[in-house]
């Protein structure tokens, strides 16, 4: 190597250009192991949000809303869908195939909570109204309103006017709670289920010859769900 190729290689607008790829080099690697990371978080809390839903589906009982996976995939579906809207390439299909499966989660979830307002619309009103997000609460309140209109257009007007006291009566005293909850459908807390145990946790019974017991980590038992109500709602046992 001459003297001047030495200088020329070591001249301070090499150094820089060498210096400058370096750092470009580094960006890239550091924005794809974010981008790795963002993936692997984003997996983990799919997976645990599907689990939730599962849970939900079997659970005889509405358990609390759960808000944070709502919102947060709720937010991830609608930034994919603004930056994906123009491309049509092949990743762009690739993140298509997974909003979709964010979307059904998200729809599956609240169709279900659904279902059970419409059928424990009352119990729930009554026992643990926190557990509904403000629009589920507003559709409670509204399907109660109309199940009762059309229960008095039907069956209400229709009554021989010596009943009609009896009917009139009745609703009036539907703002006592000992009568309302006469007209509550419990969920059906006898059932028994499958249950996966997250961590080790010991289950008081009403059973005098057995009344306790302990579930392991990672087993799956069938438990009766009155006994693990709360450690569901808590997430230390989830249904399958």
């Amino acid at each position: 190597m001459t003297d001047n190729e030495s200088v020329e290689e070591q001249s301070p607008s090499n150094v820089s250009k060498r210096n400058y790829l370096d750092m470009m080099r580094d960006d890239d690697e550091r924005e794809l192991e974010k981008e790795k990371e963002d993936a692997r978080h984003h997996r983990d809390q799919y997976m645990q949000f599907r689990q939730l839903v599962i849970t939900e589906r079997f659970c005889p009982e509405l358990l609390p809303y759960e808000d944070k996976y709502v919102s947060t995939f709720k937010k991830l579906w609608e930034d994919q869908e603004e930056n994906i809207e123009e491309d049509w390439g092949f990743t762009a299909n690739i993140k298509r195939l997974e909003l979709d499966r964010i979307r059904y989660l998200i729809k599956t979830y609240l169709r279900i909570r659904i279902q059970k307002i419409e059928e424990q619309a009352r119990y729930i009103l009554l026992e643990y109204p926190e557990r509904l997000s403000e629009e589920e609460k507003t559709l409670a309140t509204t399907f109660l309103k109309m199940e009762h209109d059309t229960y008095r257009t039907i069956i209400g007007e229709h009554l021989p006017k010596d009943l009609a006291s009896l009917s009139t009566s009745t609703e009036k005293s539907l703002s006592n709670e000992e009568v309302e909850r006469n007209l509550v459908r419990e969920p059906k807390f006898d059932q028994y289920l499958f249950g996966r145990v997250s961590k080790q946790v010991t289950i008081q019974t009403s059973n005098d010859e057995n009344p306790s017991y302990t579930l392991y980590p990672k087993e799956t038992y069938i438990l009766e769900y009155e006994n693990i109500k709360e450690l569901v709602k808590n997430h230390d046992i989830q249904l399958v």
